[in-house]
């Protein structure tokens, strides 16, 4: 909305005097080429209505306390049972998680969700599971899996901070607080772990197969024959 236009000295000293003498508003406003609106608020100003008095006892959570907690959140990423210890308990983990939700300015960035898996469909795959019985029996199943050990190494949450970009989870191949293992197993056994070292390439995962799943393809047929 516009602004009026701002009266001058001169313009309120003139509007004053004829009020002085009992003169009407609509009169003044007329003598001085402005609207009656404005003469009214210059000459009858609205008092300001006091501030509301505030009741019940005081807020248990300051402003400090406050901005404690949202630095714990996105600096430290403390999850809210994390952030309740840290603050000796002021706050329940309940109350921290409402102070920071909206409009706090961050948001609690959910994992996806996982597939829907009914009671059919857990009876469909025993059936199918049951019914190869004997493929189950020759075939070795391997796999490799890395773990972050400085820290969670699957999905996880976090208070994202919505004014800045959104972070990554660490991808890292190895080192820097990681390891890779790999291992097989069959229904006659299990391989030994192997400790993976440096970027994986074919070359290095045909050398994990011969010194770990050759051996234990050997001893399969020494001891049950071929498969």
């Amino acid at each position: 909305m516009p602004r009026g236009t701002i009266l001058t000295t001169e313009v309120i000293g003139k509007a004053k005097a004829p009020r002085a003498e009992h003169r009407s508003f609509r009169y003044i406003a007329e003598y001085l080429g402005h609207s009656d609106h404005t003469i009214r608020n210059l000459l009858n100003p609205k008092k300001k209505a006091p501030p509301t008095k505030k009741v019940g006892r005081p807020a248990k959570v300051t402003q400090r306390i406050a901005r404690r907690v949202f630095r714990l959140a996105i600096v430290k990423k403390y999850t809210s049972k994390r952030i309740s210890k840290a603050i000796d308990n002021v706050l329940r983990p309940s109350m921290c998680f409402v102070h920071l939700a909206p409009p706090s300015g961050l948001s609690r960035n959910p994992l996806p969700p996982s597939s829907l898996t009914i009671r059919s469909h857990v009876q469909h795959l025993l059936q199918f599971i049951l019914s190869k019985t004997r493929i189950w029996r020759r075939i070795i199943f391997s796999d490799e899996k890395k773990f972050n050990l400085d820290g969670p190494d699957g999905n996880q949450y976090y208070w994202h901070d919505v004014r800045a970009n959104t972070e990554l989870d660490s991808k890292r191949v190895s080192g820097g607080g990681s390891v890779m293992v790999w291992a097989g197993m069959s229904a006659h056994g299990k391989t030994d772990i192997a400790i993976l070292e440096g970027r994986q390439d074919s070359a290095c995962y045909t050398h994990t197969l011969d010194n770990y799943l050759a051996p234990y393809v050997k001893n399969l047929r020494e001891d049950h024959g071929s498969h």
